[in-house]
């Protein structure tokens, strides 16, 4: 069953190797994915027949928002417009055929089953929207943390019309109760340190990272849950944090506030992608070995990940406020 990815894992091996910049890397990434999951259709339609309506495949995670590393997981889920059992059981099986593929072809498994192989991320649009309308009512750390993995949502195969509603059905819920925004705002606030008291770097003190600093959880989750928030609140449908930035920044008080940040994060996306190259395994490419920066080097990196965190109580100040530029 894995030959058909054989190919297209070589491929991708070969390309992904070759991008120059991150975003070059994250289209190559979607190259290999659309490709991925039509070889999966093919597999699943010679068995089971052609679809039974129409769907979405879409991307969540660092691939729903186009910031993928050279080595990344799988996260994804998928809509279908039918409410039918039989639809349901038709995409459960096309499900766990893609995620096979991906793991094949050198996407692992994700460990927290964000996977249309799962039932809780294969739904037809009206059951969808039932869940959507669960997580918003139950305000469990786990629902909300599945909100704001649904918000980063990005259509690959299909239609976005329907990602768009379900994401319009947050803001509906929120524009009628403001104070969910703090809610998601608790959820995301707690980060892992990457500069101490004595404004002093913080890497990995054991382990097979020792003396590596975090990349992912110390520096680009303060900037990328930040940006995520301000989206909802302003109800913006673009997934990328760049696009998010920009879009934000178009309204004169976000410019001002959001400027050095941006720059920031552009930073620290290149720095994050210069090194993810040199990873051989899903688990190093976010550590950067600290022995390998110079002095200068260090400081801008300290400068960055304390961005990070102001980023973070700037975004805490506007929403418990509820400014409206």
């Amino acid at each position: 069953m894995g030959n058909p990815y054989k190919q297209l894992k070589e491929w991708r091996n070969s390309h992904l190797q070759k991008a120059k910049t991150v975003t070059e890397l994250n289209s190559i990434h979607d190259q290999v994915m659309k490709q991925s999951f039509h070889l999966s259709f093919e597999i699943v339609k010679k068995k089971y027949g052609p679809a039974p309506c129409e769907f979405t495949w879409f991307l969540v995670g660092s691939g729903g928002r186009g910031e993928q590393a050279k080595i990344s997981d799988q996260d994804h889920g998928l809509i279908f417009h039918s409410n039918e059992k039989e639809a349901l059981d038709y995409f459960l099986l096309l499900g766990k055929e893609v995620s096979f593929g991906l793991n094949v072809i050198g996407y692992p498994y994700c460990e927290g089953n964000v996977m249309c192989s799962t039932s809780l991320w294969c739904r037809s649009e009206q059951s969808w929207s039932k869940q959507i309308n669960k997580w918003l009512q139950d305000e469990t750390f786990d629902s909300i943390r599945y909100l704001l993995i649904f918000f980063d949502a990005r259509m690959i195969i299909g239609q976005s019309e329907s990602i768009h509603r379900l994401k319009n059905q947050i803001f509906q819920y929120i524009q009628y109760n403001p104070d969910f925004l703090g809610r998601l705002l608790n959820n995301t606030m707690h980060v892992k340190k990457g500069v101490g008291i004595f404004h002093q770097l913080l890497p990995e003190t054991y382990g097979p990272h020792s003396g590596a600093i975090d990349l992912k959880q110390a520096g680009l989750l303060p900037y990328i849950n930040s940006v995520r928030l301000l989206a909802i609140k302003e109800r913006l449908l673009d997934t990328s944090t760049l696009s998010r930035f920009q879009l934000l920044m178009k309204q004169e008080y976000f410019r001002h506030v959001l400027s050095p940040y941006h720059t920031y994060f552009q930073e620290l996306v290149t720095i994050h992608f210069k090194n993810s190259l040199k990873a051989n395994t899903y688990d190093e490419v976010h550590y950067l070995s600290l022995k390998d920066l110079s002095k200068e080097e260090k400081g801008r990196l300290k400068k960055i990940i304390l961005g990070g965190k102001k980023l973070m109580n700037e975004t805490k100040s506007i929403i418990e406020k509820g400014v409206n530029p």
